[in-house]
């Protein structure tokens, strides 16, 4: 690498500079540390690793992401997308427990229903009897 006149001379050399950054766990990071410690650009860091051989990551073009599809309630049970990252195992959870909540409280309701039902005829047998007594009532009266 030429240094031109206008050029300042860093404080590490590019061997120093390439190591570090190589040993680096966080390589991004790491680019902006050797910056401040050598009182330059994060682009300046960027062209010495460049010059020594270094391939960096290209900058990934931003794309914005489509919407996903949300969960659709149909009849009353949900559609399950498939599960990517923790939210969307979480999500999975909620919606496993939301079905057998829902289970449950159909059972609820039909047993709710057939106790209805058991009741209401229990009070059709017991205004049958009430009318009978009223009529042996009646009767006994009469005699």
């Amino acid at each position: 690498m030429h240094m031109g006149a206008h050029e300042k001379i860093l404080p590490m050399t590019p061997e120093e500079i390439k190591r570090e950054y190589l040993e680096a766990k966080d390589r991004a990071q790491q680019i902006r540390i050797l910056a401040d410690e050598n009182l330059c650009s994060v682009s300046k860091i960027k062209t010495v690793l460049e010059a020594q051989g270094v391939e960096l990551p290209k900058k990934r073009a931003y794309t914005k992401k489509p919407p996903r599809e949300p969960f659709a309630l149909e009849s009353a049970t949900l559609k399950k997308q498939p599960a990517v990252t923790f939210a969307d195992y979480e999500l999975e959870l909620l919606v496993d427990l939301l079905g057998i909540a829902q289970e449950a409280a159909q059972e609820a309701v039909n047993k709710t229903e057939a106790e209805l039902e058991e009741a209401k005829e229990n009070l059709n047998i017991a205004k049958k009897l009430q009318e009978r007594l009223i009529v042996i009532r009646g009767k006994e009266k009469n005699e």
